[in-house]
């Protein structure tokens, strides 16, 4: 089974409550299709321009997580698909969880959205 963590766009955590990330999973839909999974963890980036992405990458690494997503507010905007709040340091996030999963984590899967 899958153990996720979910990392979110600090802003946007002010105003979402994460309900589709967590039925995403829930019900095995969105970039959990075909995955059965347990969210263990949601976490921000900390703020532009996702100043704490990688010490939270590895907190949620530590409680166990296996899979790490990046929510889909982040590249898709909020509301999804909406292109309203979409994370203009995207790129330079993912490179940055990509680099702590080589080096501390290398069998940690990414997921660059959850719904």
């Amino acid at each position: 089974m899958l153990k996720v963590g979910i990392i979110r766009c600090a802003l946007v955590a002010e105003i979402c409550p994460a309900t589709s990330c967590i039925k995403a999973i829930k019900d095995g839909k969105g970039a959990f299709k075909d995955l059965e999974g347990e969210l263990i963890g949601f976490m921000t980036c900390g703020g532009c321009p996702g100043v704490k992405v990688s010490a939270n990458v590895r907190t949620l690494i530590g409680r166990g997580a296996n899979v790490i997503a990046l929510s889909s507010c982040m590249s898709k905007g909020y509301p999804v698909g909406s292109k309203a709040f979409v994370c203009p340091h995207f790129e330079d996030i993912k490179r940055a969880v990509e680099s702590v999963l080589k080096k501390d984590a290398p069998d940690v899967k990414l997921l660059e959205w959850t719904h």
